[in-house]
């Protein structure tokens, strides 16, 4: 049933709008300056009520078990230390509270053909995690995962860096080729069952672009058990 959802770097906020209408009360937070004006365009204009807090997790100062569900959509990715927000995170859902993350998987198939041509290896992705370093980092602060998949491929940028198109796009508009990529097989009904064929082989092998991650809350890690060196938990792209 609806309870309280926090949305992690929420963007315009469309997740939330829709978290609203189907009876959740939502909490956005977001950083950025611009990404802020556009979320509250989008709830004046929707007639939304659900809350903005501007600024940092660490700084929000939300209460101990206050959420129901928080999600965190492409943030981790970007973060310089990504274990205190999953921290933080565990302190701020109930018991039994529900995680869903997505992040780039460092394990893809784009990643294996293309190597440090793969554009996800960027500036502002600090850090890229792989299927088992979520897992390993999801269970240190008492997350169980419930299911662990990835899905997606950037076929329009494999093809280009492979030399199957000549000229050299600008990143802009290999942006607009995927996404117009996505939106002619969205109305095909065949294209999207091979889609769907190639995402679910996707998340067998667990080599598509996007790791796609749900877990739930349990029983919090003992300091004890996180004190002193710790293994490295993704590749670091700084």
């Amino acid at each position: 049933p609806p309870g309280r959802v926090l949305d992690v770097g929420c963007g315009a906020g469309h997740f939330l709008a829709v978290a609203e209408t189907r009876g959740w009360e939502a909490v956005g937070l977001e950083v950025s300056r611009s990404a802020l004006d556009a979320l509250r365009r989008v709830r004046r204009e929707r007639h939304l009520a659900f809350s903005i807090v501007e600024g940092p997790l660490a700084q929000a100062g939300f209460p101990e078990r206050h959420f129901d569900a928080v999600t965190l959509f492409e943030v981790l990715e970007h973060l310089d230390d990504p274990m205190e927000t999953l921290a933080e995170v565990h302190r701020l859902l109930k018991d039994g509270g529900l995680l869903y993350l997505t992040t780039p998987n460092f394990d893809s198939l784009s990643r294996r053909l293309l190597g440090r041509r793969w554009r996800v290896i960027a500036q502002e992705h600090r850090c890229l995690f792989t299927t088992r370093a979520i897992i390993t980092g999801l269970s240190r602060f008492g997350f169980r995962a419930v299911s662990v998949g990835t899905k997606n491929i950037d076929l329009p940028e494999v093809l280009s860096k492979w030399g199957v198109r000549k000229q050299r796009a600008h990143p802009t508009d290999r942006s607009s080729s995927s996404q117009r990529l996505r939106h002619a097989i969205e109305e095909v009904g065949w294209l999207r069952a091979v889609k769907a064929g190639v995402n679910h082989a996707l998340r067998l092998l667990r080599l598509g672009d996007t790791l796609d991650v749900l877990a739930v809350k349990g029983d919090a890690a003992s300091p004890e058990s996180v004190r002193g060196p710790q293994p490295a938990l993704c590749e670091s792209v700084r």
